[in-house]
């Protein structure tokens, strides 16, 4: 039987071309430092850990991923902080911080039953410096979701909700409509399995009146378009049940049959050019309904998607009077609609250490957040949180938020104020670290106190946050004849 990292390290060459010794050797040694860690421990799902991640890893290859992004998969849940350290000598330490910080997630999705959505939402934009790690995040999530019929009742449940309120919707902003649909439809069935049948009872009674509606309509368009002389790729697809269940809601529709774009054809072009000339082929020889006509080329949508969408009637000789929708890309606007940024894993800035993918996350949160009409503080809230928090971990797991460079002393203070006054020293990941260190997402820090709060004023000045300083200058105030020790 194959040894699984060498299936894995087939798969990334065949999809990523050569790679080099030394990654292949960092490969081998990520998963064998994986499989001594997990051991014979049980995931959530019932499988064990290292096949859990070894599955996450392979959803994730065909994005192309970088070496540090399968290294940090495959050691996402490593959570022991002396095992943190050996990763950080290993790999370095984006990774070891990619996996403290998918360390906070996990921990957080487990407690979201005591938190509301847009806490989560928070969080999960909040450690989002390093967006590969958001991508990972959510094929983890996409993993369980598949195999979730292995869990408990009231636990599947859970997922399955989590997964429509806060990770689908985060694909959606990555762009990542492919694994969005994937996400929506697996949880949809578990959350609403009778709405989700009567779905698909509609589609058969559609499809028992239309006959092959789509066949046919992909077959004239093939010929209209080759009569032009256009070189293309047609394909065709239903919409997703979910998609129809959110629409018929908010649209207050009680008949499927009343959606616009129920069934869709995709035609994909070398050119931005050919795009329009597809489409006004399209309106010269079929009948489109005008409001239903998008340029998304022209006026890309927040999340980077591009594409022209027209919808048709007259398409299928199968039945003249139900729309099509006709979406129209180029091959590469096709790619970035399937895997949205994690298109651009690879590209870095010339003479820069960071990962394009990052710098274009940052631009787009930007411009969804310009040019957002929401009046909704929840969205506010969630950009303000990108650009100052992070999140922290106790010994026990339980995750604290902070400022961005934040030190321990403002960790003890956020514990409790007496933990802060007595502050004897910290260690951050095991190790221990100055008073005045600046935590990163995912640091575990652990306080040691002393009997009697013994703080100094300097304490004041290496403080991050207000709560803090205010408490610092209140015992000062409270107590000006007392003796204060000068320890720092």
């Amino acid at each position: 039987m194959k040894n699984p990292m060498e299936t894995i390290l087939e798969l990334l060459r065949r999809l990523n071309g050569n790679i080099s010794k030394k990654e292949v050797d960092d490969l081998k040694d990520a998963y064998e430092m994986s499989c001594e860690i997990y051991g014979n421990e049980q995931y959530i799902t019932g499988e064990y850990l290292s096949t859990h991640v070894k599955e996450v890893t392979k959803m994730l290859l065909p994005m192309h991923p970088e070496t540090k992004i399968i290294i940090s998969a495959l050691l996402q849940h490593v959570r022991n902080p002396e095992d943190l350290r050996k990763i950080e000598k290993r790999f370095g330490k984006d990774v070891r911080r990619a996996v403290a910080s998918l360390g906070v997630l996990e921990n957080e999705c487990r407690r979201s039953h005591s938190h509301s959505k847009s806490q989560l939402n928070k969080m999960l934009l909040a450690l989002s410096e390093d967006v590969r790690v958001l991508i990972i995040c959510l094929h983890d999530h996409a993993h369980v979701l598949n195999n979730s019929h292995h869990m408990e009742h009231k636990a599947k449940i859970g997922v399955a909700r989590e997964i429509l309120e806060v990770f689908a919707p985060l694909c959606a902003k990555l762009g990542i409509y492919s694994l969005k649909y994937t996400l929506e439809n697996r949880a949809f069935s578990i959350l609403y399995p009778q709405e989700a049948e009567d779905i698909e009872k509609s589609f058969e009674a559609i499809h028992r009146k239309n006959g092959n509606l789509l066949p046919s309509a992909e077959l004239a368009l093939t010929r209209t378009l080759k009569s032009e002389g256009i070189e293309c790729e047609i394909s065709h697809r239903k919409k997703y049940p979910y998609s129809i269940f959110r629409k018929m809601h908010k649209k207050g529709i009680t008949n499927m049959v009343d959606l616009y774009d129920l069934f869709g054809t995709r035609v994909l072009v070398d050119s931005v050019e050919d795009c329009y000339r597809v489409l006004g082929i399209l309106h010269r020889t079929y009948r489109p309904i005008l409001h239903r006509i998008k340029d998304y080329i022209g006026m890309p949508k927040p999340n980077g998607y591009r594409s022209l969408h027209t919808t048709l009637l007259g398409l299928s000789s199968e039945s003249l009077t139900m729309p099509v929708e006709v979406q129209i890309r180029t091959n590469e606007m096709d790619k970035e609609a399937e895997y949205g940024i994690a298109a651009h894993w690879n590209y870095e800035k010339k003479g820069s250490s960071e990962p394009l993918i990052n710098k274009m996350w940052s631009n787009r949160m930007q411009r969804m957040h310009a040019i957002s009409n929401s009046s909704s503080m929840e969205e506010e809230d969630i950009h303000e949180e990108i650009a100052d928090r992070i999140y922290v971990l106790t010994p026990k797991g339980d995750p604290i938020e902070l400022r961005k460079d934040s030190t321990p002393l403002d960790f003890a203070f956020q514990i409790h104020s007496d933990i802060g006054l007595k502050f004897k020293m910290a260690k951050v990941n095991g190790a221990v670290a100055p008073i005045d260190h600046h935590l990163e997402n995912g640091d575990v820090v652990e306080i040691l106190v002393r009997k009697n709060p013994t703080p100094s004023e300097q304490w004041i000045s290496i403080c991050r946050t207000k709560d803090a300083r205010a408490r610092l200058r209140a015992f000062f105030h409270d107590k000006p004849n007392k003796k204060i020790g000068a320890r720092k």
